[in-house]
């Protein structure tokens, strides 16, 4: 899977990477395209990197260090 996400970022390197060429349509689609997913995805990436560990969910084994203190959520 990293090896197809390696090759995904190269084509998409290479297609950002042509010039701009107002002439050719389909391919300044397919770049405004791309730009725009790769914005949107790097948001998404940011705001869920911004979110409270706790509204994540946190990890199991928080979740038990708090049960074993005697610090459960139902207990405030």
């Amino acid at each position: 899977m990293a090896h197809n996400a390696d090759l995904a970022l190269g084509l998409v390197h290479e297609l950002l990477s042509l010039p701009f060429d107002p002439t050719n349509l389909r391919l300044l689609g397919h770049q405004k395209d791309t730009a725009l997913t790769i914005l949107s995805q790097q948001i998404r990436i940011e705001a869920e990197r911004l979110r409270e560990p706790r509204a994540r969910g946190g990890s199991v084994h928080d979740f038990y260090r708090r049960y074993e203190d005697g610090d459960g959520e139902d207990e405030r």
